[in-house]
């Protein structure tokens, strides 16, 4: 994994000294009640965790100016596949309504389809997060289908691209 920048974010690939910070915020309530495993995570579950990661699980802490603010990921990477798993949330409650988000998906985005080729990306999204569920649909995501707590979704690069392209032109000036 090596370091994204890209529309005024970097985003850093996740290092042993950011997994405290990490479960601080996944602990938080706010990213918690939109997580499907909902319980609290201790330091030695963070940390086993951490230690679990392998080639086809990409984490990246999310940086703006320096500050660290979320965390943002493709897992279950299937390389002869090309596809992947993507997700985010962010921590720091200064920025969950910022634009930054979005910048931080689309340097992702860009990245694993672009750079990596891959061929899709999937993501599940609780139900009840309809702004998750909007976002999602904004950046080409379609529903392929739910299960009673979930919807399932799945970008081509193609979809994305096009669902994307006014918002990475705005953004790439």
């Amino acid at each position: 994994m090596i370091d994204i920048n890209n529309y005024d974010i970097h985003l850093k690939p996740l290092q042993l000294e950011d997994i405290e910070l990490v479960r601080m915020w996944r602990n938080s309530k706010h990213v918690r009640s939109n997580m499907i495993y909902t319980k609290i995570i201790s330091s030695q579950q963070q940390l086993s965790w951490f230690e679990g990661l392998n080639s086809n699980q990409h984490y990246y802490i999310i940086t703006t100016k320096d500050i660290k603010i979320g965390l943002i990921d493709v897992k279950n990477i299937d390389w002869q596949l090309k596809t992947g798993e993507a997700g985010i949330f962010i921590g720091d409650l200064q920025y969950t309504e910022s634009p930054i988000a979005l910048n931080a998906i689309l340097a992702l985005m860009d990245h694993y389809f672009i750079e990596l080729e891959l061929t899709s990306l999937k993501a599940k999204v609780l139900k009840k997060n309809t702004t998750a569920l909007f976002m999602n649909q904004k950046l080409g995501y379609q529903i392929t289908h739910e299960d009673t707590t979930c919807f399932h979704l799945k970008v081509s690069p193609e979809d994305y691209k096009k669902a994307t392209k006014k918002f990475r032109n705005v953004l790439s000036k």
